[in-house]
């Protein structure tokens, strides 16, 4: 992927190309690129909580949590109602290995924002860990009707009908999951 095929689209402002060019870093494993593109976009703005909520996941991707807790809470003190803050923080607590309060928070932001990939794909990881097998599956199909691009949780649905001895559908889900992630 030529992820500098779209330097800056002409509608583009600094700040959202920073920030664009962040989350593709992010989304495919790069987080010390995300986190480069995110400290660029808040020289331009310090009080973009989106932003914020990003760099601070990106950190904890990188187990860097005294970062990442500094990122989040500044954005939790601007917005705290923020979906974007308050998905970040759950991503944290998750990355923290804290699945329980993870869920908790994801749970709560699924039922306001149906549509929220993120919340979906994290709130399954989380209930996975957590061994709630048939409720990590429901939420996690929702997570790819919403990312059909995101080959972990095609990845993590195969480790899901596994458990569930359904070895037709864990294959066809681990294909899947190997034609997306083709890196």
């Amino acid at each position: 992927v030529d992820i500098y095929r779209d330097i800056m689209r002409p509608y583009e402002t600094p700040l959202l190309a920073h920030i664009n060019r962040g989350l593709r870093h992010y989304e495919h494993g790069r987080h010390e690129s995300a986190i480069e593109e995110f400290l660029a976009a808040e020289k331009l703005d310090p009080e973009n909580v989106e932003n914020l909520a990003h760099l601070a996941t990106a950190y904890g991707a990188l187990s860097q949590f005294g970062e990442a807790d500094e990122a989040i809470n500044t954005a939790i003190r601007l917005d705290p109602l923020n979906v974007e803050v308050r998905v970040g923080e759950a991503i944290l607590a998750f990355r923290k290995g804290l699945y329980a309060a993870a869920e908790v928070q994801l749970k709560a932001i699924c039922i306001q924002d149906s549509s929220h990939g993120p919340a979906h794909f994290y709130r399954g990881e989380a209930l996975n860990r957590l061994g709630r097998v048939d409720e990590a599956l429901k939420v996690m199909e929702r997570a790819v009707q919403l990312q059909p691009g995101n080959w972990r949780a095609y990845h993590t649905l195969g480790m899901l009908f596994d458990r569930k001895d359904d070895r037709e559908r864990a294959s066809e889900m681990y294909r899947h999951a190997r034609e997306l992630n083709y890196l």
